[in-house]
């Protein structure tokens, strides 16, 4: 079976770029199944989980929503 993990990726990024955090969080969450050892995917959920924590009004880092 090929390996979407890719496309989880991709659609964290859009989601995130959209402002729409959930679909982002949910996103990387099946990135992490699929790759659970990827440091990449796991930096950028605790990212969005510590946002989530309510670190602020404001978007996380390298947004602009």
């Amino acid at each position: 079976a090929p390996n979407y993990v890719v496309v989880f990726q991709y659609q964290a990024n859009i989601a995130y770029l959209r402002g729409d955090y959930d679909s982002a969080m949910i996103a990387l969450r099946k990135a992490i199944q699929l790759e659970p050892e990827n440091p990449l995917y796991r930096a950028n959920l605790e990212t969005l989980k510590l946002w989530e924590k309510g670190r602020g009004s404001s978007p996380p880092p390298g947004t602009t929503n």
